[in-house]
């Protein structure tokens, strides 16, 4: 019976994509640990794209740059627009105007980010020019 509901109920996607972000987490810590060094910044970013099919993904993927920094793995341009665009399928404007907040510490160039729809013009209306710049 279960075969039948796996197949009519809800799609596996849920469960296997969350588990996507615990696995990529578990190869990333281990080998921290291993190491005892801060992973390349390309497997960072692949912690945060698995973010994104995680249902609390912005939690996460705020959770993992702040870890970066405490690391002093210095996120880039391409890694907040990753975040961004997790808190964006995620419909969680509230993290992505922190992340906005993390970005101007960290110097990272407004301008130097795809913003989504409207956030821009937002930004741009309550932002000095040169957090863009």
């Amino acid at each position: 019976m279960s075969t039948g509901a796996q197949q009519q109920g809800t799609p596996p996607t849920q469960a296997p994509q969350q588990q996507t972000f615990e696995t990529t987490w578990n190869t990333l810590s281990a080998r921290m640990r291993d190491t005892n060094e801060s992973p390349p910044l390309a497997d960072w970013h692949r912690l945060l794209e698995a973010c994104e099919f995680s249902e609390d993904g912005p939690s996460k993927a705020i959770w993992v740059l702040n870890l970066m920094r405490k690391l002093e793995t210095r996120a880039t341009a391409a890694s907040y627009e990753r975040v961004l665009q997790v808190c964006n399928e995620h419909g969680d404007r509230a993290a992505a105007f922190h992340l906005v907040e993390l970005m101007f510490e960290d110097k990272v160039k407004l301008g130097d980010v795809q913003l989504p729809d409207g956030m821009e013009e937002t930004l741009r209306s309550i932002l000095p020019p040169e957090a863009f710049e």
